[in-house]
């Protein structure tokens, strides 16, 4: 039962990180974090060529853990995109989605079917969500009434996905080609960090491209870049006219200092920061080494469940923190969603 412990302790940690994580996106854009505590991460498991043979793996092998790791980090990014535009009581619970979606995957791909244990535990899921979902006055579910909300949500459905096709890959590599989780761990951050570095220098070319400058109140809207570039960069840029709840008050001064050089204002940022993003890095590496060991002795979809319980304990401490609203039903929910994840295993080690 050591993998349980494991699972469960991946469970905590995941919390802890998701808190903290929340904090800072008070501060920071989700990509300009991503690359910041991937960095510092991969800055750390730099140790591990030191003591492991890193270069000795089979080509394929190597090929899924870059393609696993790529579908990871826009997982990971997709989740970050939620986080800093949602309240965590909203948005984290969702991905307590992601057996039910693993189970959908597993029908055309393994050719299976799911049992009524299986359909009764996704009616759960649904039920939960529509407890974090459903607004006071609301008869529904809001996202049927309001398209604007079933927009925010998009990153939280595309990376259940992508959790779900990352999980077998998890299972693949530790379990069955027994591959070390630290090898995996290094080889994933320099991905991570190529692929939020590539989006950061794209992020800054279009900002220098096409972004206009600082609009008055009195002066004309600009025409919008071709191509529709603004709508699919949007979410990444940094924000100049609004602020989250709980961050500074965006003032034209504040405005004019974010078109300074990208590297000096970027730095800058991850300075003021970077005592959380180091808590962040160092719980990261914690929770997915963890998650990475329970995989070895357990199913994937399995530790994957257990591992979503910290969807509790953060919509719990994080959404008290956060005053965030409606926080008893968005507990229910959740546990819900957590809860019925393992009824849709049918495979038990």
């Amino acid at each position: 039962m050591m993998w349980l412990v494991f699972a469960l302790a991946s469970a905590l940690l995941s919390a802890a990180a998701a808190v903290i994580q929340k904090k800072i996106l008070f501060r920071m854009t989700a990509l300009e974090f991503s690359f910041s505590v991937s960095a510092l991460i991969l800055l750390v498991s730099a140790l591990v060529p030191l003591s492991m043979d890193v270069g000795a793996l089979p080509s394929q092998t190597l090929v899924l853990i870059l393609g696993k790791s790529a579908l990871g980090a826009c997982a990971f990014l997709l989740v970050m995109l939620s986080l800093e535009k949602n309240q965590i009581s909203s948005a984290l619970p969702l991905l307590g989605l992601t057996p039910a979606a693993a189970a959908f995957l597993s029908m055309p791909a393994l050719g299976e079917s799911l049992q009524f244990r299986e359909w009764a535990a996704i009616a759960l899921m649904i039920g939960g969500t529509f407890l974090i979902e459903k607004k006071p006055a609301a008869k529904y579910f809001v996202t049927v009434h309001n398209p604007a909300a079933l927009k925010v949500h998009l990153p939280i459905v595309g990376a259940l996905v992508l959790f779900a096709v990352s999980s077998v890959a998890d299972k693949l590599l530790v379990s069955t080609y027994r591959i070390h989780p630290l090898i995996v761990l290094f080889y994933q951050h320099i991905v991570y960090c190529l692929i939020f570095g590539a989006m950061l220098v794209l992020r800054e070319v279009f900002r220098r491209t096409f972004a206009s400058p600082l609009v008055q109140p009195d002066a004309p809207a600009a025409a919008p870049p071709p191509f529709g570039g603004a709508r699919i960069l949007q979410p990444f840029m940094r924000k100049r006219t609004s602020r989250p709840s709980g961050g500074p008050r965006m003032t034209l001064a504040n405005a004019q200092a974010q078109d300074g050089p990208f590297i000096r204002s970027f730095l800058g940022t991850c300075l003021a920061q970077l005592p959380l993003i180091a808590a962040v890095a160092l719980i990261t590496i914690a929770y997915r080494v963890a998650q990475l060991e329970a995989t070895k002795d357990a199913p994937a979809a399995l530790v994957l469940a257990v591992k979503r319980t910290s969807i509790v304990f953060a919509s719990l401490y994080g959404g008290r923190l956060f005053s965030d609203e409606r926080l008893t039903a968005k507990c229910i929910g959740a546990a819900l969603i957590a809860g019925a994840g393992f009824f849709i295993l049918r495979f038990i080690a």
